[in-house]
């Protein structure tokens, strides 16, 4: 019914200035001056998250990356009714036959096997123009609260950000840093490096992984601006691993490295020890060696937007985003004093936990209206409902 061909490129290839669209693994969609393809298509990852990412381009130049499927010159099913489809049902038919939540890779045969209910050409049209009306109408509710989400995640972030660099009190300030601006002037200020030491994580085959000790993953501190005291990563890890890669209360955890830039630097802060854990290579773990941060104050600090944008400006790409340890190390350290840090991280808690109780009831809604919207296709391009059922829904 169709051809399948992937890219060639890879998001260092994207340009912010570029002429035509760039689909890489994921649902944002960059810029490039390169294209592959000229015409109807509908786009999906081979690796990230499978089943759940699909584009559909009704018509013109894009390219796409090496990692990401081109589906092309439709035959018997339109190409919309395809993308419709695959959205719907692809998610399962990737799961069968593994017991593993997500599905890491997806591989051209399971793609080529993909069984496809196929309806008359009549009837395919109709269901895509009605299901065209109805998700547009889902798709405008979802983006509306997408967008309150996001103005409530820029919120919390500014708020940390200002509190961090500003303090509570009012007092005299003065500028040390230019892009870190005004400081409390009775603050000091000290380089990573005389803080604490760093250390880069765990490096293994992939056969050691899923069973044997704890294991901090990139995703447990990109995540989470606190480490979770329960992770689901395993490794099998021996005791100099455990002794040299170890978590312990007031350890900071760097992401390190990525295909985009705009995801170094996130940083997660260990409150409890994890007793046996060792932590992923793509992170970084700093850990101090004296008293000067308390870590209830330092998992705020080093989570600021300020010291992400620093990382960027000053991180050079080669083929994928790197954080190294010599920029981590002459990262300044704005430190109030003891009493300050924490009543700093007393009013976080505090604010942050009203902020996060509106973000979680958004996105409670947010999910309501996506399962809505899955169900919706599944009952129409399944053939559960027919398309007269759908006009009569629809009006």
């Amino acid at each position: 019914m169709v051809d399948i061909t992937t890219g060639n490129r890879d998001t260092v290839d994207a340009d912010d200035d570029g002429e035509y669209p760039f689909f890489i693994r994921s649902p944002r969609v960059l810029r490039i001056n390169s294209y592959a393809h000229d015409g109807e298509a509908v786009l999906l990852p081979g690796e990230g998250d499978i089943g759940k990412i699909f584009h559909y381009v009704a018509g013109g130049k894009f390219d796409f990356h090496q990692r990401v499927y081109c589906l092309y010159n439709f035959r018997d099913i339109y190409g919309k009714y395809l993308w419709y489809y695959m959205q719907a049902t692809f998610i399962h038919e990737v799961e069968k036959g593994t017991n593993k939540t997500t599905v890491e890779s997806l591989r051209l045969p399971m793609l080529q096997n993909f069984l496809v209910f196929v309806p008359p050409a009549n009837e395919q049209h109709k269901i895509v123009n009605v299901l065209d009306t109805v998700c547009d109408e889902i798709d405008t509710s979802i983006n509306e609260v997408k967008n309150k989400i996001h103005t409530l995640e820029a919120y919390r972030e500014a708020l940390i950000t200002e509190v961090v660099t500003m303090g509570l009190k009012k007092c005299p300030v003065e500028t040390r840093i230019e892009w870190i601006g005004p400081i409390p002037s009775h603050w000091s200020i000290k380089k990573l490096r005389y803080l604490g030491n760093l250390q880069n994580g765990i490096s293994k085959d992939a056969s050691y992984f899923g069973s044997g000790f704890p294991f901090v993953s990139y995703g447990d501190v990109y995540n989470n601006i606190t480490l979770p005291q329960m992770v689901d990563g395993l490794v099998e890890s021996t005791a100099t691993d455990r002794r040299i890669f170890s978590v312990k209360r007031g350890d900071v955890f760097f992401t390190r490295t990525s295909e985009t830039i705009e995801e170094i630097g996130f940083a997660s802060t260990c409150l409890s020890d994890l007793d046996n854990a060792t932590f992923a290579g793509f992170l970084i773990r700093f850990r101090p060696s004296g008293n000067a941060l308390l870590p209830e104050y330092a998992r705020y600090y080093f989570r600021n937007s300020k010291l992400r944008k620093y990382f960027v400006k000053e991180m050079m790409i080669v083929t994928r985003a790197s954080l190294g340890q010599n920029l981590l190390k002459n990262l300044p350290v704005l430190i109030p004093p003891k009493d300050e840090q924490l009543e700093i991280a007393q009013h976080l808690d505090m604010k942050l936990s009203e902020i996060n109780d509106c973000i979680a009831a958004e996105e409670k809604y947010l999910s309501t209206l996506q399962s809505y919207r899955q169900s919706l296709i599944y009952e129409y391009v399944t053939g559960k409902k027919r398309v007269k059922e759908v006009m009569s829904h629809a009006n």
